[in-house]
């Protein structure tokens, strides 16, 4: 019997299972390069998100139209509006999650309902400055488009 070809066959075997073990490998480091990768993409997406809260609320024109309706409302407007940055984002972020586990959905959605804008006009208006703003409207398009 010759011994020339159950070599070869067991070599064979042997290079298939090597192979096929070294796919699992790779294929597990593609899953966690994809993993890694979307996390990277969240954290970029909430860092845009930030940076455009924090333009939209430090643009001039932006607090000139919330002054003025505050005036008109008679309500007492703050004259000294303070710079957001992102750090202070950040901790309110952080710290509406954290008050966010103690409190109900419903009364979640009370606040939220007592705090929006109920001026048309005014929203209106701030709709109008982004739209003249191309660094305002460009980053509300990138935040909007991307994929929650």
């Amino acid at each position: 019997m010759d011994k020339k070809p159950l070599i070869g066959i067991s070599i064979l075997a042997v290079v298939l299972l090597v192979l096929g073990s070294l796919s699992n490998v790779v294929g597990h480091q593609t899953v966690q390069t994809s993993q890694q990768n979307l996390i990277n993409e969240r954290i970029n997406q909430r860092e845009l998100l930030f940076q455009t809260i924090v333009d939209i609320t430090n643009n001039k024109e932006i607090q000139r139209i919330i002054l003025k309706s505050q005036m008109m409302n008679r309500e007492f407007p703050v004259l000294d509006i303070p710079v957001l940055t992102k750090t202070h984002l950040k901790q309110m972020y952080f710290i509406g999650l954290v008050l966010s586990k103690g409190i109900s959905t419903s009364m979640m959605q009370s606040i939220v309902g007592k705090h929006q804008f109920s001026n048309q006009k005014m929203q209106r208006e701030i709709e109008s400055v982004i739209e003249k703003n191309a660094a305002l409207k460009k980053e509300i398009t990138q935040v909007t488009s991307s994929p929650a």
